[in-house]
């Protein structure tokens, strides 16, 4: 008896959301993205250091004929004030898990997307799985669990902290707040405005003392547009922009040395033109750059700069061909060795569905 009265409780359930699902509005989607690039990296005096940081260590000399992890499928649903959206990659990955309330003046959003301050795309740069400048010039926190209200321009979320380390001492870490970020957009009718800013804090905990790990970024962009052509730009300022979590290339962490916590501050830029020529063919050109500094330490500096030039091709509605030049000069890293740099050429195809 207690077998048959589950059996009719899940088909009871069952029939239920089939009912709901039918009230609900459904879209399917996904994007196929294959990079074909060639890559000529020059290590500088890396190899001959086995604890140095390689930067960008997956590209070597040679051909890359991939699937990209930016290729996706998912779908979105909406239901009266409520809306949700999930989306998987192809590493595979989850990118999105979300669901949004609407109640006119506000938007509530519970899940995993882009967070505040990873919802800056002002480059379209294709190497590297769609890299954007995301390492170098570009602030991008990516994609994250929190809780995010949104009211008009302003952005106000609270983040998992998902970069904190405990930077080698081996001590345990303690996580007593989620990191807080502020964002407010701005449109004219052929321009607009970024200001943003986050801040977060952890402990390291060892036997011998305790260390208040902080970080924070803060920062503007905007663009404009004068006909067929654009303008796009930002700069940010961070501490510890590792264990921040900026996608970044390079030393970027704070350090512990004889129970002492150094900071590392970054300042990164970027700037990008294009013009759209017809609805074929767009050129777009970039560039960003990034420095970071440990404070008051005898390794003080690192720099990093990516260049790219690009025309992507739409060849139909949803295919397109963007064939791309590009050139990521690595400086120095932190312990003043040559990190060398890589010169890439190719393309990416897509086709969305």
């Amino acid at each position: 008896m207690r077998k048959v009265f589950i059996l009719v409780w899940i088909l009871a359930a069952f029939a239920i959301s089939t009912v709901n699902a039918d009230d609900a509005e459904w879209q399917f989607y996904g994007s196929v993205r294959m990079g074909t690039f060639y890559n000529d990296r020059d290590f500088g005096d890396l190899l001959s250091q086995p604890d140095a940081q390689i930067p960008l260590s997956d590209k070597d000399d040679g051909l890359e004929w991939s699937l990209i992890s930016t290729s996706r499928i998912g779908g979105k649903v909406q239901k009266g004030p409520l809306t949700g959206h999930f989306e998987y990659g192809s590493g595979p990955n989850l990118r999105y898990l979300y669901g949004v309330w609407d109640f006119d003046t506000a938007q509530f959003l519970v899940g995993q997307t882009w967070t505040p301050l990873g919802s800056y795309f002002y480059s379209n740069q294709a190497y590297n799985n769609d890299d954007l400048l995301f390492k170098v010039g570009q602030v991008a926190n990516l994609r994250h669990p929190m809780l995010q209200l949104t009211m008009g321009g302003f952005k106000m979320a609270l983040v998992a902290l998902h970069s904190a380390t405990d930077l080698g001492t081996g001590g345990s870490v303690e996580i007593n707040y989620p990191k807080l970020e502020i964002t407010y957009h701005h449109d004219w009718d052929s321009g607009f405005l970024d200001l943003f800013g986050g801040y977060q804090i952890y402990e390291i905990i060892d036997s011998i003392t305790e260390l208040d790990v902080k970080a924070y970024a803060y920062g503007i962009g905007g663009g404009f547009a004068i006909g067929s052509g654009y303008l796009r730009g930002g700069f940010y300022i961070s501490k510890n922009a590792g264990q921040y979590g900026l996608a970044n290339v390079g030393m970027s962490d704070a350090l512990v040395v004889d129970d002492r916590l150094i900071d590392n501050h970054t300042i990164g830029g970027l700037v990008v033109v294009g013009w759209k020529v017809s609805d074929f063919l767009t050129v777009e050109a970039g560039v960003g750059m990034t420095r970071h500094e440990l404070q008051d330490y005898r390794f003080s500096k690192n720099e990093n700069a990516a260049y790219y030039l690009q025309a992507p091709l739409t060849m139909a509605p949803g295919l397109r061909i963007i064939p791309e030049i590009g050139h990521y000069d690595f400086r120095e890293d932190y312990q003043g060795l040559d990190a060398g740099d890589l010169t890439y050429m190719g393309a990416k195809w897509q086709v969305d569905f």
